[in-house]
């Protein structure tokens, strides 16, 4: 989980770690932070994640955004 949080670090998003739940409905990053992510993402991890696969769901934690990385690796 150290990679998501150095992720969340690069965006200026310190404070959330991987404790944090519900991270879109709960306030902690909102649609300019989920843009930045997925840029950060496609870079880092050489892919390109589907438009349909950006939505809440797929960013509430931080298992939830490595298991939308491990999906789009395949």
């Amino acid at each position: 989980m150290q990679k998501i949080k150095q992720l969340f670090n690069e965006i200026g998003k310190n404070d959330i770690t991987e404790f944090h739940n519900d991270l879109v409905f709960g306030g902690f990053i909102d649609s300019v932070d989920i843009i930045s992510l997925v840029s950060l993402i496609e870079d880092k991890y050489k892919i390109s994640i589907d438009f349909d696969e950006i939505v809440p769901e797929n960013f509430y934690n931080f298992q939830t955004i490595m298991e939308m990385i491990c999906k789009m690796q395949k």
